[in-house]
């Protein structure tokens, strides 16, 4: 779950006290105040579960993801990208470009990607 991602990356993170910031890309699915609602309740589950100081929660507007995350590493002088993938369907596989993948071919900072599975796994790229 990305509470379970998020736990394990500010166990590292503690180590170097370093700044975690939660993103999440708004594609125009929702309505803004929605948006807002939903992370809101998301930040407050999350502080509920995990003992870290410097975290904080973004939504980001955007329709391509890739594109608006490569943005906001540039503007912000980002150090790492932490994605959290989960497991795609055949037809998800076939349509729709996985923005993690895209991320890692395209990066220019480094990046970690916490895969969903029963064994929970990290891999770094």
């Amino acid at each position: 779950s990305d509470l379970d991602v998020i736990n394990k990356l500010t166990k590292l993170a503690t180590l170097w006290h370093a700044q975690v910031n939660i993103l999440h890309v708004d594609e125009d699915k929702m309505k803004a105040e929605e948006e807002i609602v939903l992370m809101d309740s998301f930040r407050k589950k999350v502080l509920q579960k995990v003992s870290y100081n410097n975290l904080s929660f973004q939504i980001l507007y955007g329709t391509d993801v890739a594109d608006r995350l490569e943005k906001y590493i540039e503007d912000q002088n980002t150090d790492l990208l932490v994605m959290a993938t989960h497991r795609r369907g055949l037809f998800e596989r076939l349509f729709k470009k996985s923005v993690t993948r895209q991320m890692a071919l395209d990066a220019v900072v480094p990046m970690m990607a916490f895969h969903y599975n029963k064994e929970s796994a990290v891999k770094l790229i």
